[in-house]
């Protein structure tokens, strides 16, 4: 066996093989690692879908980063117009970040590339569909590693973004159906502690002689545990919109909360855009370097040249 089919042989024993992509920003083609299909195995799942692989886990190579431009994509990303390309101009390339994303992936590595999948998301405003899958694989990836407070920010997030997909897009045609975007939703309502909500999207659930099996039993037996625990609440919890001071504070603390992480999200995309300039002009340094010190080999070849040249002259004078 060749050196070439060894690698390969020991990339597939891992469960990963190399795929090759074109860039939809900038065009150039690179590789990354996916992983084999007969090497996925999901031991279970979470109520709100989060699975737990045995062995490797796919979800840590589901974004692709170009390493010449940055640009951090899944497989739902829609094709990119000129606009988009315009908000992604300080991505040029070779402005890559010094992480090496194209071998194989660790938890924290991971996480990385859905935040900077979810970043550009928002630049280029992709739509929310898209954005509250990404913002739900960030909060697994907090679960993953017992990050409660992350992964409840990103739940709310992705429950904001599932809303209005539910609102404005035809989510239909991106591959999920309704029942179980209306089961989802309940979900993370529930999860949230926003019981009225999560009752209201189960009881589109539960009642439908449509929905799969599994999914209406999913659905009321998580309405189960969210109005137990509803019901452990008090009837302040029953019934959110009768007025109450505790209530009005948490709204507002939700609001500012809201607000921080709006502003927050800007802070994290103006800081991501400047890292990439910062990077492009330190890669445009070392090939000023670069050319620099070939000029000055030149020169100092040519020098070279006409001193040999003038010794010889003066060697045929004398």
């Amino acid at each position: 066996m060749d050196s070439r089919g060894w690698e390969m042989a020991e990339t597939r024993s891992n469960g990963l093989y190399d795929r090759e992509y074109n860039c939809p920003n900038c065009g150039d083609t690179f590789k990354t690692k996916r992983v084999l299909t007969s090497k996925i195995v999901v031991m279970r799942k979470d109520p709100d879908f989060c699975p737990y692989y045995r062995g490797v886990n796919p979800l840590f190579y589901e974004v692709k980063i170009c390493p010449y431009c940055s640009y951090a994509f899944t497989d739902g990303f829609g094709p990119l117009k000129q606009a988009q390309k315009a908000k992604l101009r300080q991505l040029h390339k070779h402005g890559a970040g010094s992480v090496n994303f194209w071998g194989e992936r660790d938890l924290d590595m991971a996480r990385e590339s859905f935040r900077r999948a979810l970043l550009i998301a928002r630049i280029i405003e992709e739509r929310h569909l898209i954005v509250a899958g990404l913002s739900i694989r960030m909060a697994w990836m907090y679960r993953y590693s017992g990050d409660l407070r992350e992964e409840r920010r990103f739940l709310t997030q992705s429950l904001n973004q599932y809303e209005l997909a539910y609102e404005k897009e035809s989510f239909e045609q991106m591959g999920m159906d309704r029942d179980t975007l209306h089961y989802l939703l309940g979900e993370l309502s529930g999860k949230l502690g926003r019981y009225a909500e999560a009752k209201r999207w189960f009881g589109k659930v539960i009642p439908s002689h449509k929905v799969k099996r599994a999914l209406h039993n999913m659905a009321e037996d998580q309405w189960e545990i969210y109005k137990a625990e509803m019901e452990a609440a008090g009837p302040k919890a029953r019934n959110p919109r009768q007025p109450d001071r505790k209530a009005e504070i948490e709204a507002q603390a939700e609001r500012i909360i809201k607000e921080t992480e709006i502003a927050k999200q800007k802070i994290d995309e103006n800081v991501y855009k400047e890292m990439i300039q910062l990077e492009a002009l330190a890669v445009e340094r070392v090939r000023l370097l670069v050319e620099s010190s070939k000029a000055k080999m030149r020169l100092e070849l040519d020098a070279q040249n006409r001193l040999a040249n003038l010794d010889q002259w003066w060697r045929q004078e004398i």
